[in-house]
């Protein structure tokens, strides 16, 4: 099985516009969480508190919870290249402007939410942009292979990024980071201006309708295929009550370990190395029953983990524990990710991804708010234990209920 795999990434691979595509947008990813990463160090640097640490994240993601669906509207319609370049571009010129703030001292606390806000919007609409392409690009008979290898290169960049974020911050400072990030965002621009995204045939039979009747068809979908609906749901538990922690690990750092920027960088690069590794296992999973085991155990011990982990003060204890986490997150991420992608139908693709989006990335920035904020009366190692012990519990029921997905899945549509 482990060969037969390899043969399908292998495969994969050798479609040069795919190739092209995920090592470009491999790097953008990586930018896109250096850059979450360093704005939330800047606004503890700025103004010491959770909350505000807390409200930066909720800038950062929450727009895709409002933004998101309505863009996976646009996605499926006619407008992905021109999407792509426009995201691309915004992102590049808002990081050039945080470096030169940053150059000269200029940066506030509410200028910093301003341009994250801003930020925040534009990735609402390029992640489902993003994701679509994929079909595209390999055709759907090595579709798997292809959704699972752009889960783990997002994944893998949702901590890699981090991790190199928290060594240049260690090392070079802010500025020199936002710098990194601009670099980052270039490279998939300047790609993209190139690239050749094959139209998709069925968009020639669609008839036009309003943004809010194609909106509400991709709820109703959702709703219809309860597999789609507990795959979303364990990502909503996930998201809201245990991913946090890492919208609020600058002030975890700052407040409970009263360290600095060389711990953040060694907790980000034990998640780094935690995402390569899931990465890694996840290529040879096989089997839509299998993966759905595999979602929901990750699930549970990704509470578990984090949950372990804000209990412990020894560094080197904290960072195994926050690789632990950070593994188990990212296999829950890639395989809800790999589900999704194959059991979608192609002309809801868009809405429904961008429903995924709005769980995966704007979910946290809801709980970093509110946990953040409790933090500020209650303390935060314990108000963000609490969060990931109830996760716990919900995951663990939802385990035992694994047999309603299996029932509700079905053929894939690929």
């Amino acid at each position: 099985m482990k060969s037969t795999r390899l043969t399908e990434v292998k495969h994969v691979l050798g479609v040069r516009s795919f190739a092209i595509y995920t090592a470009c947008n491999s790097i953008s990813m990586v930018g896109v969480w250096m850059q979450r990463l360093t704005v939330g160090w800047l606004a503890w640097q700025l103004t010491a508190s959770e909350a505000w640490v807390g409200a930066i994240a909720f800038a950062d993601l929450v727009p895709v919870v409002l933004i998101g669906p309505i863009a996976g509207v646009w996605v499926d319609r006619p407008l992905r290249r021109l999407l792509i370049k426009a995201c691309q571009l915004t992102m590049l010129l808002q990081s050039l402007v945080l470096f030169f703030l940053s150059v000269f001292g200029l940066i506030n606390i509410w200028g910093l939410f301003g341009l994250v806000l801003v930020n925040g919007i534009v990735a609402a609409i390029y992640h489902p942009v993003r994701l679509s392409v994929v079909p595209s690009l390999v055709g759907t008979k090595h579709l798997i292979p292809a959704v699972s290898l752009t889960a783990i290169t997002f994944h893998m960049a949702r901590f890699a990024g981090p991790a190199l974020g928290g060594m240049m911050l260690a090392w070079q400072g802010i500025a020199a980071t936002f710098l990194a990030v601009t670099f980052c965002y270039s490279i998939m621009l300047a790609a993209v201006l190139f690239l050749k995204i094959p139209s998709r045939p069925w968009l020639a039979t669609r008839v036009p309708r309003s943004v809010l009747s194609e909106l509400r068809d991709g709820f109703d979908y959702v709703r219809a295929h309860q597999a789609i609906a507990w795959v979303l749901l364990s990502q909503l538990v996930l998201a809201l009550l245990a991913r946090p922690v890492g919208e609020l690990l600058p002030a975890f750092v700052g407040s409970v370990l009263n360290l600095g920027a060389q711990v953040l960088a060694l907790l980000t690069s034990a998640m780094g190395i935690g995402a390569v590794c899931a990465g890694l296992r996840t290529l040879f999973l096989s089997g839509d029953r299998d993966l759905v085991r595999m979602l929901l155990a990750s699930t549970v011990l990704s509470g578990v983990m984090v949950s372990m982990f804000l209990l412990v003060r020894n560094t080197w204890l904290a960072a195994t524990l926050i690789g632990l986490a950070a593994y188990w997150i990212t296999v829950c991420g890639i395989v809800s990710q790999t589900l999704i992608q194959s059991f979608v139908e192609p002309s809801k693709r868009g809405r429904v991804i961008s429903i995924w989006a709005a769980i995966y990335r704007g979910t946290p920035g809801v709980g970093a708010l509110v946990i953040g904020y409790l933090a500020s009366i209650f303390g935060l190692a314990w108000t963000h234990l609490a969060a990931a012990l109830v996760s716990v519990f919900i995951a663990l029921w939802m385990y035992r209920e694994r047999g309603s997905i299996r029932k509700f899945l079905g053929t894939p549509l690929i």
